[in-house]
């Protein structure tokens, strides 16, 4: 991808499993961090820490993983370092700013559909993940923590792993129940998932 839109795109090595035979694609789309923060609040977009996006894509779709790993600007960085010192000093709680700045986020799992798959869904105009350049999307930052946990784990096959598994599972076992909680709820219900979900925020 071009260095306009601040990503890069990384074609991971093949395997033995469905995505080195062809049925699959991979992608990791990496987004640049921002520092975007203005006095005027129309034009204030704040900052943001490297995105990695994880795309398993197929021909009935595409399934995405995506981390906020709050890799932030050097100067931003440092802001925040100074930041965190200067209220230890004064013995302010600082173990949920340091969460919030440092460690990495399980945001979304969901999927890229190129056809609603509920009544009233909307289109995204702009995906590049599916043929013809729009997608219908639904996703769930809960839902993500367990594959953050398997990629963890597991790396890189753990996590292509499960994404195909959730692929088969939204478009291919349950096309009627295409809401990320549904799916995985159901397959670990089947014993399909060897990790377990945590608590967390939609």
């Amino acid at each position: 991808m071009s260095a306009n839109n601040a990503k890069d795109r990384i074609d991971t090595p093949e395997s033995e499993t469905a995505a080195a035979r062809g049925r699959f694609e991979r992608v990791v789309d990496v987004a640049a961090a921002f520092d975007r923060r203005s006095h005027n609040p129309a034009q204030n977009y704040g900052i943001h820490g490297v995105e990695m996006r994880f795309v398993l894509k197929g021909e009935k779709g595409a399934v995405q993983f995506l981390i906020f790993t709050n890799w932030h600007l050097p100067h931003v960085e440092e802001e925040h370092r100074r930041l965190v010192q200067r209220k230890a000093i004064q013995k302010e709680p600082v173990s949920v700013l340091v969460e919030s700045l440092y460690r990495p986020m399980a945001a979304d799992i969901g999927y890229h559909s190129p056809e609603p798959r509920y009544e009233g869904q909307e289109p995204i105009m702009d995906c590049p993940y599916v043929p013809g350049g729009h997608c219908y999307y639904n996703g769930s930052s809960l839902a993500a923590q367990r594959f953050y946990d398997v990629m963890l784990r597991e790396g890189g096959d753990g996590l292509w792993r499960e994404l195909e598994a959730y692929y088969l599972a939204v478009f291919e076992t349950e096309p009627e129940n295409p809401d990320p909680h549904i799916a995985e709820g159901n397959r670990e219900a089947r014993g399909a998932t060897p990790g377990s979900q945590k608590e967390g925020v939609e």
